[in-house]
């Protein structure tokens, strides 16, 4: 019985953390968040508990240690659309980044269908592609310096993004035409 009162009273602390970051506006956070905000779990605890949460559709997690927090407007799907959490991820991630291809023509309204893949070019090394959580994001890699080839940053829901402009995402469509 006091294990029960013990681990319910965890989880609440727990889910109240995450309420309190999205009441504020922050929908991201990663593991080592987490063990800093909540040093008195353990990371076995830690664990288990942000794989529950994604069980039941609460947060979901798009790269390893990198959780996004279940906007109520996506809650039906489950799936959040990478616009609105490719920002921080980048961050995490360390990398220079823009929106690119067929994603970046739809923000200038040249696309008239929308994407399956979410194509995101970045700094080289290349990153791997990933599929997870019914999104499908692409990662293309430029040698040169992806932060200041990009038009700049177009406002989104979530924030800013990076987008490159529509010259540069015609060069890219040209360049990756065989993907």
């Amino acid at each position: 019985m006091q294990f029960y009162c013990k681990s319910t009273w965890k989880n609440k602390a727990y889910q109240t953390g995450l309420k309190e970051k999205e009441m504020r506006g922050y929908y991201t956070f990663t593991i080592e968040e987490v063990q800093k905000n909540f040093p008195q779990f353990g990371n076995a605890y830690i664990s288990t508990s942000l794989y529950r949460l994604t069980i039941k559709k609460k947060i979901i997690s798009p790269w390893k240690g990198f959780y996004v927090i279940m906007p109520i407007e996506y809650a039906l799907k489950a799936i959040i659309p990478p616009v609105f959490y490719i920002d921080a991820l980048m961050v995490f991630l360390r990398k220079e980044y823009y929106i690119s291809l067929l994603n970046a023509a739809s923000f200038y309204g040249a696309s008239h269908q929308r994407a399956q893949t979410f194509s995101v070019t970045t700094e080289a090394p290349k990153l791997r592609n990933t599929t997870k959580t019914g999104t499908s994001i692409l990662f293309f890699s430029k040698k040169n310096n992806t932060g200041k080839i990009h038009n700049g940053n177009i406002k989104t829901q979530s924030g800013y993004v990076n987008v490159s402009s529509p010259e540069l995402t015609a060069i890219d469509l040209i360049e990756n035409e065989n993907m």
